[in-house]
């Protein structure tokens, strides 16, 4: 699930290519340090590991990493992370191909992308594929998540009770970079203690979490029910409880592809529970979608997510001097 297919692998028995994708920045640099621990010995670090960043000159520096030949002993690794390459076609894809095809057995090469998906069609990847190996890892399943933050938890040598972990669960879902920064609170907070319950997560969970799941959904029935005006002042308190305006159009945006979701399969027939399974996510959330879809047809919802992506863009290009301007204009736009 995590890249156990190249982690579990002796370093003999590894690719000289190794491509891993994910959207999630913490499974990918979980992956990096896994990768590092396991193949690359302490000692050789300093002159034996380099990494390549996702700038424009990305495919440069890694061509040249990658024919720099090792100090000291007979392998160089690098570890190079991009948004912009392997997910669709290049116009340096052929620079990269002739790399692949001529890849020197003195290097050994793990590429991080960015993306929920790159595409398997390109002769590029098709390149990688013959050379070495490409991997996605998952995010974990809503029935797998309390391992993840069991795991979590023991990694620091401190054990959580079960309301506990019930309790991450349905305030996160799979927002994992959210979680392990809670959880990596609660832990510093409790420093001296060994095993935590949901009274101590309830006293360190940051306020703005505890009100984004409160208050979002009744956010969007108000949308939904075109009351203008109690969702401006609503939109003022979440601003008051802390919530920025970025993160705030992120969770709606979240939610409202969520409602999306649920209510194409609610429409074919399938309960809360199946559609939870179905899409991988832990079946509270879904609940409380799914009672909800019927406060919005299809078409509103497209609606409401076009008009977040609006705002979305005019937020980052600083359309508007105040950053809350843009989310008002969003419920103008939207009731």
């Amino acid at each position: 699930m995590y890249g156990e297919k190249i982690l579990n692998k002796e370093i003999d028995n590894l690719n000289m290519i190794n491509l891993v994708y994910c959207e999630n920045d913490l499974l990918l640099n979980n992956f990096k340090k896994n990768f590092i621990d396991k193949f690359v010995a302490e000692d050789v670090r300093d002159f034996n590991l380099s990494y390549v960043e996702n700038d424009n000159c990305f495919v440069e520096n890694l061509i040249a990493r990658v024919n720099t030949l090792p100090v000291g002993t007979k392998k160089r690794f690098i570890i190079a992370k991009t948004e912009n390459y392997f997910i669709k076609k290049s116009a340096k894809d052929n620079k990269l191909i002739g790399l692949f095809n001529n890849f020197p057995e003195t290097s050994c090469l793990l590429m991080l992308v960015k993306s929920n998906k790159v595409d398997f069609r390109t002769k590029l990847n098709k390149t990688i594929k013959k050379n070495g190996e490409i991997i996605k890892l998952d995010l974990p399943k809503y029935n797998n998540l309390d391992q993840w933050i069991k795991k979590r938890f023991q990694s620091s040598q401190k054990r959580i009770d079960q309301s506990g972990v019930k309790f991450l669960e349905h305030m996160f879902n799979n927002r994992l970079l959210m979680l392990d920064q809670e959880i990596e609170k609660t832990i510093t907070h409790f420093y001296e203690k060994d095993y935590l319950t949901l009274e101590d997560l309830q006293q360190i969970i940051s306020k703005d979490r505890l009100v984004e799941d409160r208050e979002i959904f009744n956010f969007l029935d108000m949308i939904g029910e075109k009351k203008k005006e109690r969702a401006l002042i609503s939109l003022k308190e979440m601003y008051n409880d802390g919530l920025h305006p970025l993160q705030l159009l992120a969770s709606l945006t979240n939610q409202v592809e969520l409602l999306m979701q649920v209510k194409f399969y609610k429409n074919k027939g399938k309960t809360a529970n199946q559609i939870a399974k179905i899409i991988s996510k832990h079946p509270f959330p879904i609940k409380k979608a799914y009672q909800r879809t019927g406060n919005f047809s299809e078409k509103e919802l497209e609606n409401i997510l076009e008009a977040l992506l609006k705002a979305n863009l005019a937020l980052v290009t600083g359309k508007y001097d105040e950053p809350n301007l843009a989310l008002e204009m969003f419920i103008l736009a939207s009731v």
